[in-house]
């Protein structure tokens, strides 16, 4: 492990994984009997990943309500858990 991932380690914050974790059991859920454990749009069977590579690939808000049945707040709070765990990844911290 290099010096920079390895002193990002110890930067590890419980307030942010604990964010990430009411962020996720507000609008996700995770079951063993639905998508292998993968976290999906609460109430649905629609991946959290799906949604996410769905608007990574160019498919509109709109597209991916109409074509998974999910919301716009799903989609946005997908993004938001999504921006938190990259925000929070030791390997997207720079020390200078």
């Amino acid at each position: 492990m290099n010096e920079a991932m390895s002193s990002s380690l110890h930067d590890y914050d419980p307030l942010v994984e604990a964010a990430v974790a009411m962020r996720l059991s507000e609008r996700f859920q995770i079951d063993p009997a639905v998508c292998h454990s993968e976290p999906v749009i609460r109430d649905t069977r629609v991946p959290v990943s799906i949604v996410l590579g769905s608007l990574a690939g160019g498919m509109s808000q709109g597209k991916i309500t109409d074509e998974y049945g999910v919301t716009p707040a799903d989609i946005q709070a997908a993004l938001n858990v999504a921006n938190d765990r990259l925000a929070s990844s030791p390997l997207m911290r720079s020390k200078p």
